[in-house]
């Protein structure tokens, strides 16, 4: 996945990029196994913490048995199974494009409040994490329970553990009472979700990391990446949770009126509000 800066962090793939690329994949995968001198197929399963591959071998199954997601739910709705698929591609620590986020709010809207929503990813942590906030934000708007209003935001002392930074505070401070209630919301979401990751903390975590602090967290962070390369990971993180920002603002206005206005256009509006790389900063 891309960890590039911005709004490119899906890397420009689209659901059905993506459902192409599994369909050559299961042909590329039946080609081999329609070889009767192979029976195995070295295939990579995950990375080690060094973010080096691992390759171990597997029996090639069946090809009757072989299937891509899109098409095993295909199989479970044709035998009457209430479950449904949606895929929205996103980079690691990026947030879902305006799409995307339509996408994971039809999916949310499916369903009553009482409805399941399993969301997974790769790595089952950070886009899994993303996408839990984002679905407890919507049960939030939809059920009508709001956490206790937050007051205000003092500039002058910022906190940044909450995720008090300057892009932050722009954003609430542009729309006024709903900026507030819409932190509120979406930090109670986040408090729900971060068994995985906290994805409010975890700018101010890469910001102390980045400046050579001594503690040992932030020096087990350095031993993996550079201060750079952390600093650029809270940047990424600090544009995703604007993005998060902006859409649980957009929820709490929209949810009372049934979603009449989608996300995209909703943003449009909004356009000076719209996260900018450019504009991230860790202070």
């Amino acid at each position: 996945a891309s960890e590039r800066l911005g709004r490119g962090g899906d890397g420009g793939r689209e659901h059905m990029d993506l459902e192409r690329i599994e369909r050559r994949l299961k042909s590329d995968v039946s080609v081999v196994a329609s070889d009767s001198k192979q029976a195995k197929v070295r295939v990579v399963l995950q990375a080690d913490e060094h973010g080096r591959r691992i390759n171990k071998e597997r029996d090639l199954p069946d090809e009757r048995s072989l299937m891509t997601v899109d098409e095993l739910f295909g199989q479970m709705q044709a035998e009457a199974m209430p479950v449904y698929y949606t895929r929205v591609p996103m980079g690691e620590d990026a947030a879902p494009s305006e799409r995307g986020f339509e996408t994971l709010l039809a999916a949310c809207l499916r369903f009553d409040v009482t409805g399941a929503v399993v969301f997974t990813c790769r790595d089952g942590v950070t886009r899994t994490s993303t996408g839990m906030v984002v679905g407890c934000v919507v049960w939030h708007v939809r059920n009508g329970e709001a956490p206790e209003f937050l007051s205000q935001l003092d500039p002058e002392r910022p906190n940044y553990e909450h995720a008090e930074f300057r892009p932050v505070i722009r954003i609430v401070a542009a729309l006024g009472r709903l900026g507030l209630e819409a932190k509120q919301v979406l930090d109670d979401a986040i408090d729900k979700c971060d068994v995985l990751v906290d994805l409010r903390r975890i700018m101010n975590r890469c910001r102390v990391a980045a400046n050579g602090a001594d503690t040992d967290a932030a020096a087990a962070a350095r031993k993996k990446d550079t201060p750079t390369a952390i600093a650029r990971r809270g940047l990424l993180c600090m544009e995703r949770y604007c993005w998060l920002l902006l859409f649980t603002a957009y929820c709490t206005e929209q949810a009372p009126v049934d979603f009449t206005q989608r996300f995209s256009a909703w943003v449009r509006v909004h356009w000076k509000l719209r996260p900018k790389p450019h504009d991230m900063v860790l202070a």
